[in-house]
């Protein structure tokens, strides 16, 4: 049954302004199409394809973008795969933590972004930069889609900014009319990152600084100073023998 809305076509003169009135029906009026919520697909994409962590249990929040937002709740699957020596709970954990390879993300109707929590590990060792590659994959989800930045690499920092310093030889000797005295080289591990110096206890063991032997650079309060440039891999000092002409036998 149509329902009819007449009206009698009245046309008004009103200066310049013309109002005309005119029937219409029910039929004449369009309705929207009724939307399918099963067929909004939202896109997955990371927020940034790299990403940066230092060493020193620091946490990065790794974002994905969902656009539309999704109307229904679902699943997103991201696969961790360890690159140049990095090892999952050794060198990083995540939150939630990793499972056969893959993190699986829940998403809720509404949101428009998920994340999951990467944080560092520490140690002691001079290490080289470490990498993860982070892929998204189709998950069971069908209504949400990895598009756009489905990967991102994140690379672990070191944190250790010193150099170990350790002797070349661990026993030497050198004849005391030898006046050239002896060499004695240190060694730096990774190369020094910037000038400084390193001091040498020596261990007098008996004998006596300036009567039996001296150093270059001298020995102050029985302290060597060695200067070390940026860049420097071994650093030197020599130990010099005072010819008394007595037998003895001296160690420092």
């Amino acid at each position: 049954m149509t329902t009819q809305f007449t009206f009698a076509k009245l046309t008004l003169l009103l200066g310049s302004i013309i109002l005309t009135a005119i029937s219409c029906s029910k039929e004449d009026i369009v309705k929207p199409a009724p939307v399918d919520n099963n067929s909004i697909i939202t896109k997955a994409q990371f927020y940034t394809e790299a990403i940066e962590i230092e060493e020193g249990f620091k946490s990065y929040d790794v974002d994905i973008l969902l656009s539309p937002k999704p109307n229904k709740a679902g699943t997103i699957t991201v696969i961790l795969e360890d690159l140049e020596s990095a090892v999952y709970q050794q060198d990083y954990i995540t939150i939630p933590g990793k499972e056969d390879g893959k993190i699986i993300l829940s998403v809720q109707p509404g949101s428009e972004k998920v994340s999951f929590r990467i944080m560092s590990a520490d140690d002691d060792l001079h290490n080289q930069p470490r990498s993860i590659k982070l892929t998204m994959e189709q998950s069971a989800s069908a209504h949400i889609k990895p598009e756009g930045k489905i990967s991102s690499l994140l690379t672990l920092l070191d944190n250790e900014n010193y150099s170990k310093i350790g002797f070349v030889e661990s026993r030497s000797w050198v004849y005391e009319n030898e006046q050239s005295g002896k060499e004695v080289t240190l060694k730096i591990e990774p190369a020094a990152k910037g000038n400084g110096y390193i001091d040498i206890d020596i261990n007098m063991n008996g004998v006596v600084y300036g009567q039996q032997f001296t150093t270059l650079p001298a020995a102050i309060n029985g302290k060597v100073r060695v200067m070390v440039k940026q860049g420097q891999q071994t650093a030197t000092f020599k130990v010099i023998p005072v010819n008394d002409y007595f037998m003895s036998s001296t160690k420092i």
